[in-house]
């Protein structure tokens, strides 16, 4: 799982936070703190959600057969010219 700082919802709902905030400061009190809460609330959810599903998921450990390796040959180096 990616960090929370690398996911489209972290961004999404910084952007919207920042927005909220703005708002909030310029003269509209209620839509701000309702848009800066929103999107707390969504982005703490969506991220549980996700930790939720990922640990619910089943793990499948699969070993890939890897390859013999080939013999390596010596080379003898050439003499100085």
């Amino acid at each position: 799982m990616k960090p929370g700082w690398r996911t489209t919802e972290f961004w999404m709902s910084l952007l919207t936070s920042i927005l909220g905030v703005v708002t909030l400061f310029g003269g509209h009190a209620t839509a701000g703190s309702i848009l800066a809460t929103g999107a707390t609330v969504a982005y703490s959810v969506s991220r549980g959600l996700a930790k939720q599903t990922l640990e619910a998921a089943p793990v499948e450990i699969t070993r890939v057969p890897v390859p013999p390796m080939l013999p390596v040959r010596s080379v003898t180096p050439l003499p100085p010219k």
